[in-house]
């Protein structure tokens, strides 16, 4: 009979933590406040159900009050939630702008090591073709530059 409490409890909360659609609209079209009305009806349907069978009401009650606030700490993390994704998303927007304005001027760590190596491995190739029979300096030269004007680039805005 207790998990019958529960299951009313529940009842009246949807998986997300909000109302199950027997709520009314907050004013301004805000999110959905559940009505108590059903809850505490079966609730009492509960107690009078326990009271029959000879049982404690106070076990009902009990019960009754563990998922009340249960149902109250996963408010507490939905909202939690909902402040951290909306953070993230206003993160996410500034990072945008950001590469909006810079442009190609950004650079992240993981692009940065990256030039780094293309760097170091495009200079090992010519060091290695200058021995060879066909040097490749003309090919090469104009990549290094490029990775070394981008590495400068990164370095000042450091």
């Amino acid at each position: 009979a207790g998990a019958g409490a529960a299951a009313a409890a529940a009842d009246s909360v949807g998986a997300d933590g909000g109302g199950s659609g027997s709520g009314t609209a907050a004013p301004g079209g805000g999110e959905v406040v559940p009505e108590s009305a059903p809850a505490v009806s079966t609730t009492v349907a509960a107690m009078e159900a326990k009271r029959a069978e000879g049982g404690d009401v106070a076990e009902v009650m009990a019960e009754y009050e563990r998922v009340k606030r249960e149902l109250e700490q996963m408010r507490e993390m939905k909202a939690k939630y909902e402040e951290l994704r909306a953070n993230h998303e206003k993160l996410r927007t500034e990072n945008e702008e950001v590469r909006k304005i810079v442009g190609d001027m950004y650079v992240s760590v993981d692009e940065d090591r990256e030039i780094k190596e293309n760097y170091q491995r495009t200079y090992k190739e010519i060091i290695d073709s200058i021995t060879a029979n066909t040097p490749r300096t003309a090919e090469l030269m104009p990549k290094l530059y490029d990775l070394m004007v981008r590495m400068n680039d990164e370095d000042i805005r450091k």
